[in-house]
Formats: C-alpha cells, sequence, structure tokens
C-alpha cells in the first residue's frame, strides 16, 4: 500500500511525498519513519484518513484542522450564523500593534 501525504495550504509547496506502508500479520500498517515525523505520530495516536476516489489519504494535523474550520463556517452559513466580530487571531493581531506602539515609544 503506498500513503500519499499532500502538504497543507499553508504550507510553502504544493509537492507530493510517497512512502510505501507495510501490512503486518496482524492487519496493521508499518508506516515509514519519516512520515511518523512528518505527521507527529506517537504510538497509539489516532490518525484521520479519508478514503476516496481510490485512494487513502491521511490528514496532517493543519489539514485536518482546515477541514473543520470549512464545516464550521459551512454550519453557520447554512444556519444563517454571523462570524465572530472579534476572532482570537484578531485579539492577537491587536495586542501585537499595541505591544509595537508601546517599543515603539521606548526607542526601540
Amino acid at each position: 500500500m503506498k500513503a500519499t501525504l499532500e502538504k497543507a495550504p499553508n504550507q510553502t509547496t504544493s509537492e507530493k511525498l510517497e512512502f510505501t506502508a507495510t501490512v503486518q500479520s496482524d492487519g496493521s500498517l508499518k508506516l515509514p519513519e519519516e512520515l511518523k515525523k512528518i505527521l507527529c505520530l506517537d504510538p497509539g495516536k489516532k490518525i484521520p484518513v479519508i478514503f476516496e476516489d481510490g485512494e487513502a489519504k491521511i490528514l496532517t494535523p493543519q489539514e485536518r484542522g482546515r477541514r473543520v474550520q470549512e464545516m464550521v463556517a459551512e454550519y453557520m452559513r447554512v444556519n444563517n450564523i454571523p462570524p465572530a466580530k472579534d476572532t482570537g487571531a484578531e485579539r492577537i493581531r491587536k495586542m501585537r500593534d499595541e505591544d509595537a506602539a508601546i517599543e515603539a515609544k521606548r526607542g526601540r
């Protein structure tokens, strides 16, 4: 079985990496060490695998997060729920801007 890993959209390349996974006698898959590192896998950790269009895809944590965000956005759209006015990312940006202004006043 070949495992294909597509890098997440926020990464700088759309390069595809291909690995060969070995089916063990108990039916489990043995993944190459490099793939385990990319996916941040530890023993016992569950990983999302999607089978579509004849391919099994293992999702990176970033890709899984992106898909969850898409599902939430679609749910909010379908149910006419307005987006939050002040998201966590917006608060962080504001705090960084405030810190930069303070540092500028100090002459750094």
